[in-house]
Protein backbone atom coordinates (compact mmCIF):
# COMPACT_ATOMS: atom_id res chain seq x y z
CA UNK A 1 0.00 0.00 0.00
CA UNK A 2 1.27 3.48 -0.87
CA UNK A 3 2.10 5.98 1.85
CA UNK A 4 -0.15 9.03 1.86
CA UNK A 5 2.35 11.89 2.06
CA UNK A 6 1.86 15.58 2.89
CA UNK A 7 4.67 18.08 2.33
CA UNK A 8 4.41 21.46 4.07
CA UNK A 9 6.00 24.53 2.46
CA UNK A 10 6.35 28.21 3.42
CA UNK A 11 4.51 29.08 0.19
CA UNK A 12 3.03 26.42 -2.09
CA UNK A 13 2.99 28.91 -4.98
CA UNK A 14 6.81 28.95 -5.12
CA UNK A 15 8.62 27.23 -7.98
CA UNK A 16 9.57 23.99 -6.17
CA UNK A 17 6.23 23.03 -4.61
CA UNK A 18 4.48 23.78 -7.91
CA UNK A 19 6.86 21.45 -9.75
CA UNK A 20 6.49 18.74 -7.10
CA UNK A 21 2.70 18.99 -7.21
CA UNK A 22 2.77 18.23 -10.94
CA UNK A 23 4.22 14.80 -10.08
CA UNK A 24 1.04 13.88 -8.16
CA UNK A 25 3.04 11.79 -5.71
CA UNK A 26 2.60 13.90 -2.58
CA UNK A 27 0.11 16.52 -1.44
CA UNK A 28 1.44 20.06 -1.01
CA UNK A 29 0.11 22.68 1.38
CA UNK A 30 1.15 25.95 3.01
CA UNK A 31 2.51 25.39 6.50
CA UNK A 32 0.80 28.65 7.51
CA UNK A 33 -2.12 30.67 6.26
CA UNK A 34 -0.88 33.21 3.73
CA UNK A 35 -3.06 36.24 4.37
CA UNK A 36 -0.58 38.88 3.24
CA UNK A 37 2.53 40.57 4.60
CA UNK A 38 0.89 42.03 7.71
CA UNK A 39 -0.42 38.62 8.80
CA UNK A 40 2.99 37.05 8.22
CA UNK A 41 4.72 39.82 10.16
CA UNK A 42 2.46 39.27 13.18
CA UNK A 43 3.14 35.53 13.04
CA UNK A 44 6.90 36.12 12.98
CA UNK A 45 6.71 38.53 15.93
CA UNK A 46 4.89 35.89 17.96
CA UNK A 47 7.42 33.24 16.88
CA UNK A 48 10.38 35.46 17.85
CA UNK A 49 8.98 35.49 21.41
CA UNK A 50 8.48 31.73 21.45
CA UNK A 51 4.70 32.02 21.06
CA UNK A 52 3.16 29.61 18.55
CA UNK A 53 -0.58 29.72 17.93
CA UNK A 54 -2.40 26.96 16.08
CA UNK A 55 -4.60 29.57 14.41
CA UNK A 56 -1.66 30.48 12.14
CA UNK A 57 -1.42 26.96 10.69
CA UNK A 58 -2.86 26.17 7.26
CA UNK A 59 -5.92 24.10 6.35
CA UNK A 60 -3.92 20.86 6.49
CA UNK A 61 -4.28 20.82 10.29
CA UNK A 62 -7.93 19.77 9.84
CA UNK A 63 -7.08 16.63 7.85
CA UNK A 64 -3.88 15.18 9.32
CA UNK A 65 -5.60 11.82 9.76
CA UNK A 66 -5.61 11.52 5.96
CA UNK A 67 -1.82 11.01 5.90
CA UNK A 68 0.76 8.42 6.88
CA UNK A 69 3.77 10.76 6.54
CA UNK A 70 4.13 14.53 6.95
CA UNK A 71 7.34 16.23 5.76
CA UNK A 72 8.06 19.63 7.32
CA UNK A 73 10.66 22.06 5.93
CA UNK A 74 12.97 23.03 8.80
CA UNK A 75 12.98 26.69 9.81
CA UNK A 76 12.75 28.76 12.97
CA UNK A 77 9.01 29.25 12.50
CA UNK A 78 8.14 25.59 11.78
CA UNK A 79 9.97 24.17 14.81
CA UNK A 80 6.77 23.66 16.82
CA UNK A 81 4.81 21.84 14.08
CA UNK A 82 6.06 18.31 15.01
CA UNK A 83 4.94 18.86 18.62
CA UNK A 84 1.58 20.15 17.38
CA UNK A 85 1.10 17.00 15.28
CA UNK A 86 1.70 14.70 18.24
CA UNK A 87 -0.61 16.74 20.46
CA UNK A 88 -3.27 16.18 17.82
CA UNK A 89 -2.56 12.45 18.09
CA UNK A 90 -0.98 12.08 14.64
CA UNK A 91 0.35 8.50 14.54
CA UNK A 92 2.36 8.59 11.31
CA UNK A 93 5.95 9.56 10.54
CA UNK A 94 6.99 13.20 10.91
CA UNK A 95 10.09 13.99 8.85
CA UNK A 96 11.71 17.30 9.75
CA UNK A 97 13.82 18.10 6.69
CA UNK A 98 16.81 20.47 6.69
CA UNK A 99 17.18 21.72 3.10
CA UNK A 100 19.43 24.52 4.37
CA UNK A 101 22.46 24.45 6.65
CA UNK A 102 21.65 24.35 10.36
CA UNK A 103 23.28 27.78 10.67
CA UNK A 104 20.31 29.22 8.73
CA UNK A 105 17.61 27.15 10.47
CA UNK A 106 16.48 26.11 13.91
CA UNK A 107 19.12 24.20 15.87
CA UNK A 108 18.46 20.42 15.98
CA UNK A 109 19.30 20.63 19.68
CA UNK A 110 16.00 22.49 20.16
CA UNK A 111 13.97 19.77 18.46
CA UNK A 112 12.25 16.94 20.32
CA UNK A 113 13.51 13.77 18.64
CA UNK A 114 10.75 11.75 20.26
CA UNK A 115 8.13 13.43 18.07
CA UNK A 116 9.96 13.62 14.72
CA UNK A 117 12.86 12.33 12.62
CA UNK A 118 15.62 14.83 11.84
CA UNK A 119 17.07 14.60 8.32
CA UNK A 120 19.50 16.86 6.45
CA UNK A 121 21.10 17.25 3.02
CA UNK A 122 24.41 18.25 4.63
CA UNK A 123 26.93 15.56 5.64
CA UNK A 124 28.74 17.77 8.12
CA UNK A 125 25.56 18.89 9.87
CA UNK A 126 24.45 15.25 10.13
CA UNK A 127 27.71 14.29 11.81
CA UNK A 128 27.71 17.29 14.13
CA UNK A 129 24.08 17.04 15.24
CA UNK A 130 23.49 13.29 14.89
CA UNK A 131 20.86 13.63 12.16
CA UNK A 132 20.04 11.21 9.36
CA UNK A 133 21.46 11.99 5.93
CA UNK A 134 19.53 12.13 2.68
CA UNK A 135 20.98 13.71 -0.45
CA UNK A 136 19.18 16.68 -1.92
CA UNK A 137 16.88 16.39 -4.94
CA UNK A 138 15.95 18.26 -8.10
CA UNK A 139 12.58 18.45 -9.81
CA UNK A 140 13.47 18.65 -13.47
CA UNK A 141 10.98 20.10 -15.92
CA UNK A 142 11.94 18.66 -19.31
CA UNK A 143 9.97 21.44 -21.01
CA UNK A 144 12.61 23.91 -19.81
CA UNK A 145 15.53 21.89 -21.18
CA UNK A 146 15.64 23.13 -24.76
CA UNK A 147 19.17 23.93 -25.89
CA UNK A 148 20.17 27.57 -26.23
CA UNK A 149 23.04 29.40 -27.83
CA UNK A 150 25.89 29.75 -25.34
CA UNK A 151 26.43 33.40 -24.35
CA UNK A 152 28.71 33.03 -21.33
CA UNK A 153 31.58 30.71 -20.43
CA UNK A 154 31.24 31.23 -16.67
CA UNK A 155 28.19 32.31 -14.70
CA UNK A 156 27.58 33.12 -11.05
CA UNK A 157 24.04 33.72 -9.79
CA UNK A 158 23.38 34.42 -6.14
CA UNK A 159 23.22 36.81 -3.24
CA UNK A 160 26.11 38.92 -2.01
CA UNK A 161 26.25 37.42 1.53
CA UNK A 162 29.55 39.18 2.19
CA UNK A 163 31.23 37.63 -0.86
CA UNK A 164 31.13 40.62 -3.21
CA UNK A 165 34.86 41.38 -3.08
CA UNK A 166 35.75 37.71 -3.61
CA UNK A 167 33.32 37.44 -6.53
CA UNK A 168 34.62 40.58 -8.23
CA UNK A 169 38.19 39.27 -8.01
CA UNK A 170 37.15 35.95 -9.52
CA UNK A 171 35.33 37.69 -12.35
CA UNK A 172 38.43 39.74 -13.10
CA UNK A 173 40.64 36.61 -13.20
CA UNK A 174 38.28 34.81 -15.56
CA UNK A 175 38.09 37.75 -17.93
CA UNK A 176 41.88 38.03 -18.03
CA UNK A 177 41.79 34.47 -19.38
CA UNK A 178 39.46 35.60 -22.20
CA UNK A 179 36.43 33.92 -20.68
CA UNK A 180 32.99 35.49 -21.13
CA UNK A 181 31.37 36.00 -17.73
CA UNK A 182 28.07 36.94 -16.17
CA UNK A 183 28.08 37.51 -12.42
CA UNK A 184 24.49 38.20 -11.43
CA UNK A 185 24.80 39.28 -7.80
CA UNK A 186 21.77 40.46 -5.82
CA UNK A 187 21.76 42.08 -2.36
CA UNK A 188 21.73 39.86 0.71
CA UNK A 189 18.65 41.81 1.78
CA UNK A 190 16.65 44.50 -0.08
CA UNK A 191 17.75 47.17 2.39
CA UNK A 192 21.48 46.28 2.33
CA UNK A 193 23.86 49.25 2.08
CA UNK A 194 25.09 48.13 -1.35
CA UNK A 195 21.65 47.19 -2.71
CA UNK A 196 21.63 49.96 -5.30
CA UNK A 197 24.93 48.76 -6.80
CA UNK A 198 23.73 45.20 -7.30
CA UNK A 199 21.15 43.45 -9.47
CA UNK A 200 17.44 43.08 -8.80
CA UNK A 201 16.06 39.75 -7.61
CA UNK A 202 14.84 37.55 -10.48
CA UNK A 203 12.54 34.53 -10.61
CA UNK A 204 13.85 30.98 -10.67
CA UNK A 205 12.56 30.62 -14.23
CA UNK A 206 14.76 33.58 -15.21
CA UNK A 207 17.72 31.97 -13.44
CA UNK A 208 17.24 28.84 -15.54
CA UNK A 209 17.31 30.89 -18.74
CA UNK A 210 20.75 32.17 -17.71
CA UNK A 211 21.92 28.67 -16.76
CA UNK A 212 20.94 27.28 -20.18
CA UNK A 213 23.04 29.94 -21.95
CA UNK A 214 26.19 29.18 -19.95
CA UNK A 215 29.00 26.61 -20.17
CA UNK A 216 29.95 26.55 -16.51
CA UNK A 217 28.48 27.60 -13.15
CA UNK A 218 30.36 28.99 -10.16
CA UNK A 219 29.36 27.34 -6.88
CA UNK A 220 30.40 29.24 -3.75
CA UNK A 221 28.85 27.75 -0.65
CA UNK A 222 27.52 29.59 2.36
CA UNK A 223 29.74 29.45 5.41
CA UNK A 224 29.15 26.26 7.41
CA UNK A 225 27.59 24.48 4.39
CA UNK A 226 28.94 21.24 2.97
CA UNK A 227 25.72 20.06 1.28
CA UNK A 228 25.09 20.41 -2.44
CA UNK A 229 23.71 23.74 -3.64
CA UNK A 230 21.04 24.36 -6.28
CA UNK A 231 23.79 25.40 -8.72
CA UNK A 232 25.16 21.86 -8.44
CA UNK A 233 21.77 20.38 -9.25
CA UNK A 234 21.36 22.72 -12.22
CA UNK A 235 24.76 21.67 -13.52
CA UNK A 236 23.63 18.05 -13.39
CA UNK A 237 20.27 18.39 -15.14
CA UNK A 238 21.34 21.03 -17.67
CA UNK A 239 24.73 19.36 -18.21
CA UNK A 240 26.91 22.30 -17.20
CA UNK A 241 30.40 22.25 -15.72
CA UNK A 242 30.88 23.37 -12.11
CA UNK A 243 33.65 25.38 -10.43
CA UNK A 244 33.13 24.76 -6.72
CA UNK A 245 34.71 25.79 -3.43
CA UNK A 246 32.90 22.95 -1.62
CA UNK A 247 35.70 20.74 -0.29
CA UNK A 248 33.20 17.99 0.46
CA UNK A 249 31.73 17.77 -3.03
CA UNK A 250 33.79 14.67 -3.90
CA UNK A 251 31.93 12.77 -1.13
CA UNK A 252 28.60 13.09 -2.93
CA UNK A 253 27.24 10.90 -5.71
CA UNK A 254 27.07 14.00 -7.91
CA UNK A 255 30.86 14.09 -8.20
CA UNK A 256 32.23 13.60 -11.72
CA UNK A 257 35.86 14.51 -12.27
CA UNK A 258 35.23 15.68 -15.84
CA UNK A 259 32.32 17.92 -14.83
CA UNK A 260 33.46 19.36 -11.48
CA UNK A 261 36.71 21.13 -10.64
CA UNK A 262 37.90 22.98 -7.51
CA UNK A 263 37.60 26.74 -7.80
CA UNK A 264 41.22 26.98 -6.64
CA UNK A 265 42.52 25.13 -9.72
CA UNK A 266 42.69 28.27 -11.88
CA UNK A 267 45.35 27.01 -14.30
CA UNK A 268 43.12 24.24 -15.67
CA UNK A 269 39.83 26.11 -15.76
CA UNK A 270 39.81 27.26 -19.38
CA UNK A 271 40.59 23.85 -20.89
CA UNK A 272 38.21 22.21 -18.40
CA UNK A 273 35.31 24.44 -19.45
CA UNK A 274 35.84 23.96 -23.17
CA UNK A 275 36.09 20.15 -23.06
CA UNK A 276 32.81 18.44 -23.98
CA UNK A 277 31.52 15.87 -21.49
CA UNK A 278 28.39 14.93 -19.56
CA UNK A 279 27.15 13.38 -16.34
CA UNK A 280 26.24 9.70 -16.11
CA UNK A 281 22.61 8.65 -16.54
CA UNK A 282 22.52 7.00 -13.10
CA UNK A 283 23.41 10.34 -11.47
CA UNK A 284 20.40 12.07 -13.03
CA UNK A 285 18.16 9.26 -11.81
CA UNK A 286 19.61 9.30 -8.29
CA UNK A 287 18.77 12.97 -7.64
CA UNK A 288 15.13 12.86 -8.76
CA UNK A 289 12.40 13.77 -6.29
CA UNK A 290 11.02 10.24 -6.56
CA UNK A 291 14.31 8.68 -5.46
CA UNK A 292 14.65 11.24 -2.69
CA UNK A 293 11.38 9.90 -1.27
CA UNK A 294 12.63 6.33 -1.69
CA UNK A 295 15.68 7.11 0.44
CA UNK A 296 13.35 7.92 3.34
CA UNK A 297 11.93 4.43 2.92
CA UNK A 298 8.56 5.76 1.71
CA UNK A 299 6.14 3.83 -0.48
CA UNK A 300 4.79 6.01 -3.28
Amino acid sequence: MKDRILMLWPNKKDYWPKQIEKRRIVDIDDAFYNHGLAYGAVRKIFASHGIFLDVFLGNWKKKIDSYDVIIVQASKITAYIPDFLRKKNFKGRVIYWYWDPVSRCVSPERMNREVCELWSFDYRDCQKYNMRFNDTYYVFDSASAEKCEIKWDIVFIGRDKGRLEQLNKLKEKFEKNDLRTLFYIVPTKPYSLNARRLKKVITYEEILEIVKKSRCLVDINQSNQSGLSQRCMESLYFNKKILSDNRNICKYKLYHKKMIIPLSDMEKIKSFIMDEDEYDAWQLKYYTFENWLDRFGLKK
